[in-house]
């Protein structure tokens, strides 16, 4: 029976706080220093606000520029761009998933 095969380049993961709430994350990203950052500080943010959100890591260039995404690294919630090229700081990366949680 054949297998599904995936991206070498590809992850999903499912970051868990203490809190509710459920966001899908996408990090758009060609695998660079700033991807790695920005997944971190996603995470941390993440932890700290209490949250589930599920993390998938996106290194394939047609996918991301499927977004409209033509400079990484790029920051998806819930199926829309958020940042693009750059890597905030971890409160104003805070900042953008409580209002994703009002939404």
């Amino acid at each position: 029976m054949p297998t599904a095969r995936r991206a070498k380049c590809h992850f999903e993961t499912t970051v868990q706080g203490k809190g509710g709430g459920l966001l899908e994350i996408k990090i758009l990203g060609s695998g660079c220093s700033n991807c790695a950052k920005l997944e971190k500080i996603t995470k941390e943010g993440i932890a700290q606000l209490g949250i589930v959100a599920h993390i998938e890591k996106v290194e394939d260039m047609q996918k991301i520029m499927s977004y409209g995404v033509m400079s990484t690294p790029a920051l998806v919630i819930n199926g829309v761009v958020k940042l693009v090229g750059k890597v905030p700081n971890k409160a104003r990366l805070i900042e953008i998933l409580e209002k994703e949680l009002k939404a």
